[in-house]
């Protein structure tokens, strides 16, 4: 069941980017299994986070940095130049930033405001990462009576920074984080798809055997969401219900190259009958044997 009121933060929103259901399980607090591959993107994370802040830390005295405070109206007044690992909570937001910047601007705070550094270990910044540096700039400027416009990208072994406007893509932001509200409703659930991030997620077991149990139709690999809900507007629910659905259609005698497309009610009748259907005339050819 999903806790009533729960936050919305940074781990949730990016759950929701790889899987809905993932995000609901997320919020809902349900205890996965990490995988190795979830474990090591962790470890290498947290590794290229202390490299960066520590190169930082050589541009900047130790008085003028903050080091992992709860970030308030009050923490930010104080108008330190960088404040590291800030740990952000507005109504029902929640974010850990990684880096805060003070920039100049108006806001509440006075003549300054932050703006958040996002940290991305690959060389190209990820759609993942953008979209969290925009939804950490909501965050801070909550508190601080004024949303950034900008964030800063730190990215690549070679510590490369991109600038990169948020305005855009906050109002797409919002959006998501209204979705991911609405989970904390226990009348609301999002619909439970096996996906390409299924093999390194922490819930893959328990989506896994859910799936199985209610015979769901993303058991049939390659099958999208969108393709889903269109059978289920036709009250095709499982996979045993598809597989009544194929009729065969002789191809055009005009064709000169009959089309074999991949038919997921042939392949789901497959699977009823435990029959190998094939395409066309079966030639094997058998070669004499070498020694």
């Amino acid at each position: 069941m999903p806790v009533q009121n729960a936050l919305v933060n940074d781990s949730s929103l990016e759950a929701f980017l790889h899987c809905r259901y993932k995000s609901y399980l997320t919020i809902s607090n349900t205890i996965g299994q990490p995988s190795e591959f979830e474990r090591h993107t962790a470890a290498r994370n947290d590794a290229y986070r202390r490299l960066v802040q520590s190169q930082l830390l050589t541009q900047h005295q130790g008085t003028d940095v903050l080091h992992g405070p709860p970030i308030t109206f009050h923490t930010l007044q104080k108008g330190k130049p960088l404040i590291l690992d800030a740990k952000a909570q507005v109504s029902s937001l929640s974010a850990t930033i990684d880096v805060l910047q003070k920039v100049g601007g108006t806001s509440l705070l006075g003549d300054f405001l932050y703006q958040p550094i996002q940290l991305c270990y690959h060389d190209s910044t990820t759609r993942v990462a953008t979209i969290l540096l925009a939804f950490k700039s909501l965050v801070i400027g909550e508190l601080q009576g004024q949303i950034p416009t900008h964030g800063t990208m730190i990215s690549g072994p070679h510590l490369n920074l991109r600038k990169v406007k948020l305005q855009g893509l906050q109002g797409r932001v919002r959006r998501l984080i209204t979705n991911l509200q609405s989970y904390t409703n226990a009348h609301t659930v999002p619909p439970l798809p096996l996906n390409q991030h299924c093999p390194v997620c922490e819930y893959r077991t328990l989506c896994r055997d859910q799936a199985v149990a209610s015979d769901n139709l993303s058991l049939l690999g390659g099958m999208t969401e969108r393709e889903i809900a269109a059978q289920n507007r036709k009250g095709i629910f499982t996979v045993n219900q598809l597989s009544y659905t194929f009729r065969y259609r002789k191809p055009s005698r005009r064709a000169k190259r009959p089309a074999k497309p991949h038919q997921f009610s042939l392949q789901a009748l497959a699977l009823r009958t435990q029959k190998v259907h094939i395409h066309g005339t079966l030639n094997l050819t058998v070669a004499d044997p070498a020694i």
